[in-house]
């Protein structure tokens, strides 16, 4: 080998010593210096977590607050409720009384109306019945027709009365006068019609006080006589039928 290869290999030796003694730091280094770089991010991090964590909470208050506020709002309005139908519930309880105080009141005045006129209605039915004698004043009575020459059966279902001057035919029952006929020789007939069935008939030798459709009360005179001697026959009919007015008559009262 020449001496110029040799210096050449030489050189190049001293030049890979040289590269070998050059090598870069071990890995392990490299990390530990990126550890010492990254730490402040990491900690910037720490702080934005922190920091939102602290406003949501905040939020979240405020969130608490404002429902527990709706709450008590909500809470206040159902109490002025409460008080309200509570007022109304008594202002309703008190109408309720008056107002059972008043139907108590129409009730009686209504039972009170229905017995004055149950009343009123039986009085008018009893002095519809023509049971009162039928003439007033100076009269004299014959009976039975027959007594007087009559031969039909029905005449003994007749009163007939010889009357005086002054003295009167009255209603026997209260009623609507029917008929009023004057046969011009001086005789009237009188027909009372008393609502029930019955009808008094008074024929004789008078002045008729009434017209026909007047409504006249028990005991109104009908039928006034001016002279002695005047004759009158009175009779009564049930549904049509004479029947005797007698059996009819209330002689006690």
């Amino acid at each position: 080998m020449s001496k110029k290869k040799k210096k050449n290999a030489k050189a190049a030796k001293q030049q890979k010593n040289i590269r070998s003694n050059t090598k870069p730091a071990p890995a392990a280094n490299n990390t530990s210096d990126s550890h010492h770089i990254m730490h402040p991010t990491v900690s910037y991090i720490y702080i934005l977590v922190l920091f939102v964590l602290l406003v949501a909470v905040f939020i979240l208050k405020l969130m608490d607050d404002r429902a527990l506020k709706d709450i008590r709002h909500e809470n206040e309005q159902l109490k002025a409720a409460m008080i309200t139908a509570s007022e109304n519930l008594t202002q309703l309880s008190q109408e309720n009384t008056e107002q059972k105080k008043q139907l108590e009141a129409l009730s009686l005045a209504l039972n009170a109306r229905t017995e004055i006129a149950e009343t009123q209605k039986k009085e008018e039915e009893e002095s519809s019945v023509p049971e009162l004698y039928p003439v007033k004043g100076d009269a004299l009575v014959v009976t039975p027709a027959t007594a007087a020459g009559a031969e039909d059966p029905e005449d003994d279902m007749l009163l007939r009365f010889t009357m005086n001057e002054g003295s009167y035919a009255i209603a026997a029952g209260s009623g609507i006068i029917e008929i009023m006929s004057d046969d011009g020789d001086g005789f009237v007939n009188i027909v009372i019609n008393h609502g029930n069935g019955y009808k008094t008939s008074y024929t004789g030798e008078g002045i008729s006080l009434k017209e026909a459709g007047d409504e006249i009360k028990r005991g109104d005179a009908v039928m006034i006589f001016t002279g002695d001697g005047n004759e009158l026959t009175y009779s009564v009919s049930l549904n049509g039928k004479k029947v005797d007015p007698v059996s009819v008559m209330n002689i006690d009262g």
